[in-house]
This record gives structure tokens, sequence and C-alpha cells, in this order.
């Protein structure tokens, strides 16, 4: 049949090998009630006298032509197996499609497997990443933000953060995927850690604030100083370039400066001593 043109009448011809309409069903009805043929409301209507049949005989079932609803396909497991399933990702979060089937005997598809997780509300997700903490270092995260849960937007706007992020090669690492219940995905169980390595890196630097960000410096290497060891003259340049480069015009006399591995700094000190 040609496609219809644009803007035109559209006809009652429907898509072949679909359900009828809630519409078409109830002409079928309609013309069955006033007594004619099933093969002239066939011609009529262009619809197989096989379908204005059925139709006919399934009208009590169906309320205002609404399809009934159809049963599923049967489960490919057992209650018992699916229990099995849950167990084995709850005892594992991070355990894999082959890992489930290895430890439930089963030949079943990932897409089942998916299936059945989700019907006990189970998802799917990427691991979260954080750095390697001490117990220190979390009583000291917790402590400065219990020191500051009160601050307004106002206060905020006074702070710029700075931090420099080491870029290495051969870190990208293939991402985990973990299974877990809605709104437990930042567990500490489900969190995957990352260390710091040794290959070839480069540092970079920037700040934010409430409002803006800088722009990334790219730090150089001092390729003269001794390894493992600190030249005060080198990193004392090297910083100041970078507050110069990126936040030095951003910055205004109610501005403090919160450095990563530093005290708080006041900006006009800091202005004074550039």
């Amino acid at each position: 049949m040609p496609a219809r043109k644009p803007l035109a009448v559209i006809p009652v011809n429907r898509t072949y090998n679909t359900e009828l309409s809630q519409y078409h069903r109830g002409q079928i009805i309609a013309q069955a009630n006033l007594g004619r043929p099933y093969a002239k409301i066939a011609k009529d209507l262009k619809t197989p006298i096989q379908t204005v049949t059925t139709t006919i005989r399934r009208a009590p079932l169906r309320p205002d032509g609404i399809t009934q609803p159809r049963t599923s396909a049967p489960y490919k497991t057992d209650a018992r197996t699916r229990r099995r399933i849950l167990y084995v990702v709850k005892k594992d979060p991070r355990a894999s499609y082959a890992k489930i089937r290895s430890e439930t005997d089963l030949t079943i598809s990932n897409s089942t497997i998916y299936r059945i997780l989700q019907s006990f509300h189970m998802e799917h997700w990427i691991a979260k990443k954080r750095p390697v903490l001490s117990e220190d270092h979390a009583k000291a995260r917790l402590a400065w933000c219990e020191d500051r849960k009160s601050w307004t937007s106002e206060d905020w706007a006074k702070v710029i953060f700075t931090d420099e992020c080491s870029l290495e090669r051969g870190s990208g690492k293939r991402p985990t995927w973990i299974w877990c219940y809605k709104g437990h995905r930042l567990d500490k169980d489900k969190v995957d850690t990352r260390e710091k390595g040794k290959d070839i890196s480069i540092m970079i630097w920037g700040g934010i604030w409430l409002t803006d960000r800088s722009n990334i410096q790219f730090l150089r290497r001092d390729e003269g100083a001794p390894r493992g060891a600190i030249r005060p003259d080198h990193t004392w340049k090297s910083w100041r370039n970078r507050y110069r480069r990126s936040i030095h015009q951003v910055c205004s006399g109610s501005r403090i400066m919160r450095l990563s591995t530093q005290p708080v700094w006041s900006i006009p000190g800091l202005k004074t001593m550039l």
C-alpha cells in the first residue's frame, strides 16, 4: 500500500500484523450488533474475516475493547536458584556474570541474571573511586566538615580551593562493576581505592570557588632537585607562577585561599609577598 501523503486524510487501514485499536474493535462490535454478516463487516472495514470472528467472540472478555494482560514467559530458574544468585552477589558485590554462573552451576545468559537481580531491586553500577585514606586522614576530614557545616553561601564565596593532580601513564584501569541496592553505592565495601604509582606522570594545578574556576596550569618538574628532596626556591617560584597565571585576578581582600596541603592563607598577605 502506498505511503500516505502529507496532510492527507488518514485511512482506516492499519499496520500489518498488529493489534486492532479500541476504535476499530468498537466498529466491528457495533456492526455485529446490527446483525450484519461477518463477511460484509470484514469487507467494509478491510479486516480479515478471522480477525472479525475472533474480535466478536472475545468481546465479552474485553471491557471497552482493551486487550487482556498476557501471561509472561515462564522462568528459566526456580525460586531457590534465584535466591542463590542473590546470595552470590551479596557475598561478593564485584562478582562478574561468569563468576555468578560458576558459583551457581547455571548456563543462563547475562541478561537473564540481570533481570533476576533486578527483581530483587539490585542494580549494576560502576564502583566509585577514592584515594586511600588512613584513619587519621578520615578523622581530620570529618572534623573539617563538622567545623563548617553551618556556613552559608556567603561564607563559602570567600574561599578558593586549590589542589594539584598527577596524571600518570597507565593509571586508567578497567572500571569495576558492583551489585548493590539503590542508595548503597557509597558504602565502604563498594568503593574502590586508588594508590599513586611510580610511572611517568605530569602535575597540573587549579583552583575553584563558588561561582567560577581557574585555568589548568601545568607544572614543570625540577629535574635538578635531588630525588625525594624539596628545593624551597623552586617550590616557591612554581607556586608563585601558578598563582599569578590562574586566580590572581579574582582575589579580593575578603577571600581566603585553602591549599590542599597547607593551612588557610589570607589573600592580602599573599599579595604583599608576591
